[in-house]
C-alpha cells in the first residue's frame, strides 16, 4: 500500500486511468490553506458530465471519501471556486486470493496422491 496525494484547483484537475493490477482508494478531501473567504467543489467528470462531491469552505475544511477505483477506470476530478482541494488516499497492487487458495488446494491434493 502506498500513500496518495494530489492538489486540484480551478483549472488544474486529475484524470488517470487505474492500472489493471491495482486500486486507488481516495479517502479525504480537505481545503488548502488559503483566504477566509475560499470555498471549492469538488467534482468526479464521468463521460463529460460533472457531478459534485462535496463543497469546503473555511467553516467545514474536510470532507471524507470512500471511492474505490480499480480493473482500468478512468478517473477524472475537478474543482471550482476560489480555494485549491486536497485529494488524499491510497493505492494498493490487487492480489488474487482465490489464485493462491487454488495453488495451495492443488499443491495439498499432489501431496496426498502422492503418498497414496
Amino acid at each position: 500500500m502506498t500513500f496518495f496525494g494530489v492538489s486540484l484547483k480551478e483549472g488544474k484537475g486529475f484524470k488517470e486511468t487505474i492500472g489493471e493490477e491495482s486500486i486507488l482508494h481516495l479517502t479525504s478531501a480537505c481545503l488548502a490553506d488559503g483566504k477566509e473567504t475560499d470555498e471549492a467543489i469538488l467534482y468526479f467528470v464521468n463521460e463529460g458530465k460533472e457531478f459534485p462531491v462535496c463543497c469546503l469552505n473555511t467553516k467545514h475544511r474536510n470532507y471524507p471519501l470512500n471511492f474505490t477505483f480499480g480493473d482500468g477506470a478512468e478517473i477524472e476530478l475537478k474543482v471550482k471556486g476560489t480555494g485549491s482541494i486536497s485529494i488524499s488516499g491510497y493505492r494498493e497492487e490487487m492480489i488474487d486470493d482465490m489464485d493462491d487458495e487454488m495453488d495451495s488446494d492443488l499443491e495439498g491434493d499432489m501431496d496426498e496422491e502422492e503418498e497414496d
